[in-house]
């Protein structure tokens, strides 16, 4: 890329290297989506190194599909760089894609490499699968002194909706505040009669201990003594739990005890099976709104007020174009450039995954409307599909071609995308 090289790029914790990275994936994405539709998957940005701005990243594809030609994944991207609209300075001569070490090097006039394919003795292998990390979570219910309506058990209504984004609001203030950068978010999974009682996980980063029961309750205690707290919560009703072989408490109770018990360890030759997940789309696009970087910030209020506007306006969008295959929007990050938005769109287990054009189309016909909240660019619309399952060890096979300033070799398989 055609600009300077700063120290700050080569280290991924930067806010150099993020706001970069965000900008060269968005384009990417939609480059490369728009030229191989549902069988391009997503854009991963490796490094950035010195001379001007070397970018190395991977294009991953769906499995089941044949990966492009080399050629034509270079040329679409020299295409897209000569768009006076483009957002990124490519030096085109210096576009290069290789699949893998063993193949040589082709250019925009190259044949399609051939790839040789010899046979090798059958290995048996016992393998034992890796176990699936899940993220550490506690349960938190609680009621909230308001009238239950029928329309409060319908995920898909507006009033389910409006009152799930509020409490989600709230308790993520309280519980960033609480807890820092171990709390990642607040997941509602539903409002039931009596008053209105609320059922919600508290999800924390993986790697990080658990906070205790009793601490959980006595945050939301606090925050609803606040005058300005903007839930009614009846503080007798708090409940958090760990799991559901440990007992509730309440802000006075003691925490609870955990018994453990050692098991005779048995060892068994398994096949492992595909652990599923919900089926989600990637949804980017640029609101034209000004970036500050309290919006980099997941625990800032800024963050939090446009998490809220927009989970709200798009969950409103995707529940009444898909009604109840719809599950929920993620938002991932805000970056610069008006504000990039990056979300995930959630379906529940069991349901097609809609077509990525009809997914930016919903987008774009809300928008045209004047009553819509969003203030949306467009033509920055992108949809791309994620995949739906991974395997417990490593063995599956992901297409990706390795894109980068260097050298441009063909089409291969790669034993899993780096990701």
């Amino acid at each position: 890329m055609q600009q300077t090289f700063t120290p700050q790029l080569a280290n991924k914790s930067s806010p150099a290297f993020l706001e970069l990275k965000n900008k060269v994936t968005t384009a990417l994405d939609m480059v490369y989506s728009e030229q191989y539709g549902s069988s391009f998957n997503r854009t991963v940005i490796n490094s950035f190194s010195q001379g001007s701005v070397v970018v190395d990243v991977e294009l991953i594809f769906n499995e089941g599909n044949t990966l492009p030609n080399a050629t034509s994944v270079a040329g679409t991207l020299v295409t897209a760089s000569s768009s006076s609209n483009f957002s990124l300075s490519v030096n085109t001569s210096s576009i290069s894609a290789t699949g893998n070490a063993s193949t040589p090097p082709v250019t925009g006039t190259s044949a399609p490499p051939s790839i040789t394919t010899t046979s090798s003795p059958t290995t048996t292998t016992t393998t034992t699968p890796t176990p699936t990390t899940t993220e550490p979570k506690l349960k938190l219910v609680f009621k909230m002194q308001e009238t239950f309506t029928p329309q409060l058990a319908n995920k898909s209504s507006p009033a389910f909706l409006e009152l799930k984004n509020k409490v989600t609001t709230a308790l993520d203030m309280v519980y960033s505040e609480q807890y820092g950068s171990s709390f990642n978010r607040t997941v509602i999974n539903s409002f039931s009669q009596g008053s209105v009682v609320v059922d919600t996980e508290l999800i924390f980063n993986e790697g990080n201990t658990l906070p205790n029961t009793t601490s959980v309750a006595g945050a939301l205690v606090t925050a609803s003594s606040s005058s300005n707290f903007s839930l009614s919560v009846n503080t007798s009703s708090i409940s958090a739990t760990g799991n559901a072989s440990t007992p509730p408490v309440t802000g006075t109770s003691a925490p609870p005890s955990i018994t453990t018990t050692s098991s005779p360890t048995t060892t068994t030759t398994t096949t492992p099976t595909p652990t599923t997940t919900e089926p989600k789309l990637k949804l980017v696009f640029k609101m034209q709104e000004t970036f500050t970087p309290q919006l980099a910030n997941k625990s800032s209020p800024a963050f939090l007020e446009l998490n809220n506007k927009v989970t709200t306006a798009l969950d409103m969008v995707y529940s009444e174009q898909y009604g109840s295959s719809f599950n929920r929007t993620v938002i991932n990050s805000f970056s610069q450039g008006s504000v990039v938005v990056d979300a995930e769109l959630i379906f529940n287990e069991g349901n097609t995954l809609p077509n990525t054009t009809s997914v930016a189309g919903a987008l774009v016909t809300a928008s045209s409307s004047s009553n819509f909240s969003l203030s949306v660019n467009t033509s920055s619309i992108s949809a791309t599909a994620l995949r739906r399952h991974h395997w417990n060890i490593n063995t599956t096979k992901h297409h990706n071609y390795k894109l980068s300033n260097y050298n441009y070799n063909p089409n291969t398989y790669h034993n899993r995308a780096q990701i």
